[in-house]
């Protein structure tokens, strides 16, 4: 993945280091994913998963593979997440990673509950990267605007 990235800072004209810590946060969801298939056999139909047993690994490997999203770019929609956010992330990726299905249970329902807050009780709350987005976008406003009374 550093090769790759490193190409790509030269292709987009980027400081390699700064694209090569994108492109991991952005690819370390994906290393989950192994574990999950040896965890859960049915995540790669293996032996003779019935229909709800590979419901249950895919949808078990996608709220896993979200909560590591979260947690290793710590984005959300208006804003960033704050330290505990992410490490209810987490936790609730490392007990979806699990074989117990206790485990799984209280994962699923820490995933659920950290995505109705993040997209439900803090969309309209504004934060330090929205305010400071709206104090620069007002002043580029301000530089635009032609000078009054001068006849070009």
């Amino acid at each position: 993945m550093a090769l790759a990235a490193y190409a790509a800072s030269s292709v987009a004209k980027s400081p390699p280091l700064p694209t090569s810590l994108k492109a991991f946060q952005l690819g370390i969801a994906g290393f989950v994913v192994p574990y999950l298939a040896v965890y859960d056999p049915a995540l790669m139909l293996q032996g003779d998963p019935a229909w709800w047993a590979v419901l249950w690994a895919i949808l078990r490997a996608l709220f896993a593979i979200g909560c590591w999203g979260y947690a290793i770019v710590g984005a959300r929609k208006g804003g960033s997440l704050a330290w505990w956010e992410r490490l209810w992330a987490v936790a609730a990726a490392i007990l979806l990673a699990t074989p117990w299905w206790v485990a799984d249970l209280a994962g699923i329902f820490a995933a659920g509950l950290l995505i109705v807050r993040l997209y439900r009780f803090r969309s309209e709350e504004p934060t330090r990267d929205d305010s400071a987005l709206r104090a620069s976008a007002g002043t580029a406003e301000k530089r635009m605007e032609p000078p009054t009374g001068q006849n070009g």
